[in-house]
């Protein structure tokens, strides 16, 4: 109840200033105060702060090894009894207090000195030169994000990989012939453009906030080869020529009925996208500093639609709950499914917050796809130079064969060449769920056992079948359309099987149609490849067998070039360089549990398998060890370029002061208001500084009418020291003689008896 009443009179304070801030700029980004509209929003915030979190009082300062005191909070520990697709305990977004006990374990480790003036706590005086306040294991962009924040914030960091060069699933291998050198990026393929500064694209904010960036090129859209035709997504406006609305009245059988269901759709998603663009993923924490860092952009808007709050549990469920009931034209329906695919489930599995996502930002006016020039490695090089200008470092060849802990608080890893890194504060995995938990052992801390077990069991999506071609790039053909092939193209060869059945969906990727700085002149480069479909089951059954390996290998191919060849006829006979890449192979360099996508967690279970809530599908980032994080791809919110961002981002906030957080996201989100507030309050003081020369001038005006009034009368000081019998009032300024001397004329003699 004190919370509550607190909380309200702040919000009211706050809404008074700015409404009277409103009077001198004419500028209202807040409704004026109104009790009632007021309330329900304060209710909202505190209802959603105690489901979020519960303090727990921390425990006295302890030690580590090296006699570094650090501080942290109680553990609530606990395996789940909870309900999910194979999966015991691991915990859910932001679950904690009496959740907690059902949904695994909480952490938040708090520095004794956050400030940069204690220099002797900060990470460059650490004497120790192998010893850091937070080790990364793998640099993937996951790895990187996390790091380049906790650096800038002034953290001694260090990010360990296991490959000999950094990027995890975003990196390239080059292979050279007569022709010159031609470079294959393994990663993603299909990017969303940073070109718009209001986009809520993760990858977009980290990189703003970090000061880095990296060159593109941009398009506006991708090819789709299906059973009934090629046809083409483009971003943009709906109703643009060529958009999405000019789409569904190509290949719609009812294309008035598919163009009202999206309509419809879109407008029923209105709310719920600004609730999403108000609070984006770099906004959360996984602490009770969330109930700060989300309210600060959700609370105006909540004050204003107060009955928005109902929206909310859409962000966490199926998408087919929310589109289902809309949608049922047939091609609407299998658009929406190809759009959720890249999340590795159709809509239905899909979370929500993905696809509001993506109608939202993929229709902007400015929307667009993007190559990086150079390939996906330009992500990870702009996120690199980042740790590094922070301070961070980066160790590759250090593959990690166990994370230390003492006293159930990690303190470092140990490298398969037997060397120790000690980390004072924590240590953060990027590394899979089932690899992060191959580097604890039983006995680390209590719980970990157990922990073991339940995430040994989360099930895994398909892996990734690749091929790698260099082709000679004379005379590409053009699209079905008479126009050029986009660099994206996606291959749908049955509609009548789930998008996830096992080479369904091809991905061809042609990046030297925008960028040919990657092939030698003339050539091109040309990535197909599964989409996280592929069985690793069915290639480990053959390794360590050669000549039953190179059969499946052929079989399993066999697909790819089908589908290659549907885009660019006769390209087998254009092959100069070809490079086949395995699930054993993805496996193998990746080091990743099956060289899988993901975890294989679908949306749209209820909270405790009853409630109307959805629960969270995704692993969230604690452990039972102590000062032990997770981040990357398989965590919230999932797999994807801009997922894994954003989860090293969430887990970089969730160990800075949530203060700190908060001035960022205030920097951020009301970066307008806070420069209309600060022209106003220069406007003021101006005027005030106007006002009080103006009136010096005026007071000194007065005493110098004064004395002169004074003195035509014979009325001096020295009359009124000098001793009289006759008591006397002193007379008064004589108006005519005050009023020449203020209108700048020279005094006149007045008759005195005035």
């Amino acid at each position: 109840h004190l919370l509550a009443k607190s909380t309200e009179v702040l919000c009211r304070i706050g809404l008074c200033l700015t409404g009277s801030l409103d009077k001198m700029i004419s500028y209202s980004p807040w409704p004026k105060p109104r009790p009632r509209r007021l309330i329900p929003g304060v209710l909202v915030v505190i209802a959603v702060g105690v489901f979020l979190s519960r303090s727990h009082p921390p425990r006295a300062p302890s030690q580590n090894s090296e006699g570094n005191t650090f501080q942290a909070y109680r553990l609530r520990s606990g395996v789940s009894r909870g309900s999910g697709v194979g999966v015991r305990g691991g915990g859910k977004l932001f679950a904690s207090g009496r959740l907690m006990k059902r949904y695994g374990t909480r952490f938040k480790e708090r520095s004794r000195s956050t400030s940069a003036s204690a220099s002797a706590d900060m990470p460059n005086a650490l004497k120790n030169p192998n010893e850091y306040e937070y080790i990364i294991i793998g640099s993937g962009v996951g790895g990187l994000s996390c790091g380049a924040t906790l650096a800038k914030e002034g953290h001694k960091v260090l990010v360990v990989e296991a490959h000999d060069r950094p990027g995890g699933c975003c990196h390239s291998f080059k292979r050279k012939t007569p022709e010159g050198i031609w470079e294959f990026e393994v990663g993603p393929s299909v990017l969303q453009s940073l070109g718009d500064e209001q986009s809520v694209n993760p990858l977009r904010m980290v990189l703003d906030e970090l000061g880095e960036t990296f060159d593109s090129v941009e398009y506006d859209g991708c090819g789709m080869w299906s059973p009934d035709g090629y046809w083409r997504y483009q971003l943009g406006p709906e109703a643009a020529e060529g958009g999405v609305k000019d789409m569904l009245r190509k290949m719609s059988k009812d294309p008035d009925a598919a163009i009202n269901q999206y309509d419809d759709l879109k407008d029923d998603l209105k709310t719920i996208s600004k609730i999403h663009d108000a609070c984006p993923l770099t906004s959360l924490r996984q602490d009770w500093g969330a109930l700060l860092t989300t309210g600060i952009s959700m609370v105006p808007m909540l004050v204003r639609q107060p009955w928005a709050v109902k929206e909310l549990p859409k962000i966490l469920d199926s998408f087919h709950h929310i589109s289902g009931p809309i949608v049922k034209e047939t091609h609407l329906k299998r658009f929406i499914d190809i759009l959720s695919f890249f999340s590795g489930f159709p809509a239905n599995g899909t979370i929500g917050a993905a696809m509001i996502y993506c109608l939202q930002e993929f229709h902007k006016p400015n929307a667009s796809l993007a190559i990086p020039l150079g390939g996906s490695p330009a992500i990870v090089n702009a996120l690199n130079r980042a740790l590094e200008k922070g301070g961070g470092e980066l160790k590759l060849k250090a593959k990690v064969d166990e994370i230390l802990t003492q006293d159930g608080h990690a303190s470092g890893v140990r490298l398969v060449d037997g060397e120790e890194i000690r980390a004072t504060k924590g240590v953060i995995s990027g590394a899979t769920i089932w690899d992060t938990a191959k580097l604890l052992r039983d006995h680390s801390a209590p719980g970990v056992s157990k922990w073991k077990d339940s995430m040994s069991k989360t099930p895994a999506q398909g892996t990734i079948l690749h091929l790698f071609l260099g082709v000679n790039g004379e005379e590409l053909p053009l699209s079905p359309e008479g126009k050029t092939l986009d660099p994206s193209q996606l291959v749908i060869r049955d509609w009548n099987r789930p998008l996830s059945d096992p080479q369904n969906v091809i991905t061809v990727s042609i990046p030297t149609l925008l960028d040919p700085t990657i092939a030698p002149k003339g050539k091109h480069i040309v990535h197909v490849y599964t989409s996280g479909t592929e069985p690793y089951e069915l290639w480990e059954s053959v390794d360590g067998d050669k000549e039953a390996y190179d059969a499946l290998k052929q079989e399993r191919l066999e697909v790819l070039w089908e589908a290659v060849d549907r885009i660019l006829p006769g390209v087998r006979d254009r092959v100069e360089v070809s490079v086949d890449g395995t699930p054993l192979t993805h496996a193998k360099f990746l080091h990743r549990h099956q060289g899988s996508y993901g975890p294989a967690l679908p949306a749209g279970k209820r909270l405790f398998g009853w409630m109307p809530i959805p629960e969270i599908p995704l692993l969230l980032y604690d452990t039972p060890v102590k000062g032990l994080l997770r981040c990357g791809d398989s965590t919230f919110p999932g797999p994807g370029v801009p997922a894994a961002v954003a989860s090293g981002a969430i887990v970089a906030n969730t160990l800075i002061p949530w203060y700190r957080h908060a001035s960022k996201i205030l920097q951020r989100t009301h970066s307008a208001d806070i420069d209309r507030i600060k022209t106003a309050v220069d406007q003021v003081s101006n005027s005030l500084d106007k006002s009080r020369r103006r009136v010096g001038e005026v007071v000194s005006l007065l005493k110098e009418s004064y004395s002169n009034s004074q003195t035509q009368t014979g009325y001096t000081e020295a009359t009124r020291s000098a001793p009289s019998t006759i008591p006397r009032k002193p007379r008064a300024p004589q108006y005519g003689a005050l009023r020449s001397t203020i209108g700048g004329r020279t005094a006149v003699s007045a008759d005195p008896s005035r």
